[in-house]
């Protein structure tokens, strides 16, 4: 199997924002955070998906960019992937 520059382009622009959503899910779950819920909460929920599209639009192609569609589209599938991951993994 051949790994072109293309495959590891759009793994890199689909896993990276996936990974660090995981990441943040598992940190948010630890016991020590139970104090904090309610920030943790509103930064979960908000700060981390708008960072999730921050990475998959950072690592996109730039004539990708200049597609209106791609961008109100494309961060949500990293978004996808992390809510897929989460059901699999029961986190």
């Amino acid at each position: 199997m051949l790994i072109t520059s293309k495959t590891v382009k759009i793994l890199t622009v689909f896993l990276f924002p996936a990974l660090y959503a995981l990441i943040l899910r598992i940190l948010f779950g630890m016991k020590s955070m139970e104090g904090l819920f309610g920030v943790i909460t509103i930064s979960f929920l908000f700060l981390g998906p708008f960072i999730m599209g921050i990475i998959a639009t950072y690592f996109s192609d730039e004539k990708d960019l200049k597609s209106k569609g791609y961008v109100l589209i494309f961060p949500w599938i990293p978004l996808a992937i992390f809510l897929f991951a989460t059901l699999v993994l029961e986190l």
